[in-house]
This record gives C-alpha cells, sequence and structure tokens, in this order.
C-alpha cells in the first residue's frame, strides 16, 4: 500500500481495521462498504467509492426450508432450488437417493430430520450447516365397497368408498380415463373389470384401490314368494 494514503472504510463496525488497505469483513449477508482515500500530499484530495460484498452460501444456505410435507412412501425432492455449484453433503443418509447432491429425493414413512452441510469450494472452502424437517403426512385408508344387481336390459353395481379421513376426495378411473369425482358411482361393465378409485387428502398425497366388478357373479334370488 502506498503509505502517502489514507484509507476510511464504512460501516467499520464489521471490518478488523477500518484504516486498512486491505481489512478483513466478517459479516451475515451481502454488505455494501464505502471506502474513502486520501492523498495526504495534496490538501482536501479524496476520492470515494462503494464496495458490495456478497455471501453466495448463506444465500444458498437460506433457500433451505425450515420444513418440508411429504407423503410417506413417496419420494419427494426436499431442496428443490438448491444449487449444485455448491458441494452438499446430507445427514443421516437414510431415506435419501443421494446424500451428496443439492435436491436428494427422500423416501421416508416417519417424519425425519436431515442436516445439510453446505461447503462454497470456490472461495475458500467455508462450510455453513442447516437443518430440514421432513414431515410424513398421517396415513388414510381407501375402501371400496359395492351391491350388485341385475334387470333384464344390464348388470349395475352401485359402488361407494370411504376414508378414515374426512377431508379426502375420490375419483374414479377405467384405465387411465376419469369416470368423475365422487364418493359414490354407479358402474355397467358387461365384462369382468377392474376399476380404480383414488383418494386425495389435503396434503396431496393419494392411495389407490382397485374394485374388481364381474357381471357374471351376480346371482338372482329365485325363491318363490308365499301368497299364502
Amino acid at each position: 500500500a502506498d503509505p502517502n494514503l489514507k484509507y476510511k472504510w464504512m460501516p467499520g463496525r464489521f471490518l478488523n481495521d477500518s484504516t486498512s488497505f486491505n481489512p478483513n469483513a466478517t459479516i451475515t449477508g451481502p454488505t455494501i462498504f464505502t471506502v474513502t482515500i486520501t492523498d495526504t500530499r495534496f490538501e482536501n484530495c479524496s476520492i470515494t467509492k462503494t464496495v458490495k460484498l456478497n455471501t453466495p452460501i448463506l444465500d444458498e444456505l437460506a433457500k433451505i426450508l425450515d420444513s418440508i410435507k411429504v407423503c410417506a412412501g413417496v419420494a419427494t425432492p426436499i431442496n428443490p432450488t438448491g444449487d449444485a455449484r455448491f458441494k452438499y453433503e446430507w445427514s443421516p443418509v437414510t431415506g435419501l437417493d443421494n446424500a451428496n447432491i443439492a435436491n436428494p429425493k427422500a423416501n421416508v414413512n416417519q417424519t425425519t430430520v436431515y442436516t445439510a452441510k453446505i461447503t462454497d469450494t470456490q472461495r475458500g472452502n467455508c462450510s455453513v450447516s442447516k437443518q430440514v424437517k421432513v414431515i410424513t403426512a398421517p396415513p388414510f385408508t381407501v375402501v371400496p365397497t359395492f351391491k350388485d344387481s341385475i334387470s333384464c336390459t344390464s348388470n349395475v353395481f352401485r359402488n361407494s368408498v370411504k376414508s378414515d379421513n374426512p377431508k379426502v376426495t375420490f375419483e374414479w378411473f377405467d384405465g387411465t380415463t376419469s369416470l368423475g369425482k365422487s364418493d359414490t358411482i354407479t358402474l355397467r361393465p358387461t365384462v369382468k373389470k377392474t376399476y380404480k378409485v383414488t383418494g386425495t387428502d389435503e396434503n396431496g398425497c393419494a392411495v389407490s384401490a382397485d374394485v374388481n366388478l364381474d357381471p357374471a357373479m351376480i346371482t338372482i334370488d329365485a325363491t318363490a314368494p308365499n301368497n299364502g
């Protein structure tokens, strides 16, 4: 540094020496510093400049959610905005498809707390850590039932479905074709067929059940009436 130049950095509270040519800064987020340089050989000869220090690793850390809700047994990304430029190490590794990437998928059946250690290999290998709580939504049931009848023209199955979660909504399918959203439906298969009903809870978790219907299994009660 030129001994004829005097430096004054502000704000000085983040610096080890606010009058140094090259001070060390300790910051917790992006910070703008102003430096005034004065040439002591000339009266009133000063210039001022601003310097912005960014903290990429802290910005990356802030992307990680404190908690995320997932469906039990469904692989779900737990850090969707994570940047692959940083080195990630997740622990525990249980339930993760890859513990060394920015955005692993977690497949868990119970609430689990993971710790992410992030290292900026491009800026001195500094590291920070944060925990994320992966909350598993409560399981629920999907239980279909049906009653059958027969007429001269068609076989009719009056189907219904219920769940132990009153907030679950239902949708019926013939293959991939939706037959409607309801907890009841009337079906008229002419041959043995498998339908599907899917229940979705308030968290977006889905559970499906098959409904096997066979018109050939319908029986007629042929008992003669008692006329007295």
